[in-house]
């Protein structure tokens, strides 16, 4: 059921929060590849869930349909996208690359995905 589904989500999203904040107490900032990659990996996907979860409630509210599962596409993809955005924003700050120039390509081509994944929608 829905209800189960949002449970679940949040279930993961609080894991996935906690091991992003163990790591962050337990490892040094200096950290190995593999810590790096379980921070950026536990960081997405506590983003991804807090934003699925929020822009659902927002959808829920704002919306007219009350069969819930339409809105679970649209979400878990922009949550996905958005946490990408936000993810590699932080991994090229770590790395030192950030600048104002990748900021707009990733933009834009989180834009793009987005403006492909609508034009499919309209042919299925």
């Amino acid at each position: 059921s829905f209800r189960k589904f949002i449970i679940l989500v949040a279930a993961g999203t609080i894991f996935s929060a906690l091991s992003w904040l163990a790591l962050i107490y337990f490892t040094e900032p200096s950290a190995n590849f593999w810590q790096m990659t379980l921070f950026f990996l536990a960081l997405f996907l506590s983003l991804a869930g807090v934003i699925f979860l929020i822009s659902l409630f927002f959808r829920i509210k704002s919306g007219h349909d009350s069969f819930y599962f339409n809105y679970i596409k649209i979400t878990v993809r922009q949550a996905i996208l958005f946490s990408v955005l936000l993810v590699s924003c932080l991994f090229l700050q770590e790395r030192r690359l950030l600048t104002w120039w990748n900021v707009l390509f990733l933009i834009g081509a989180i834009a793009l995905l987005e403006l492909f994944a609508l034009s499919r929608k309209g042919k299925t």
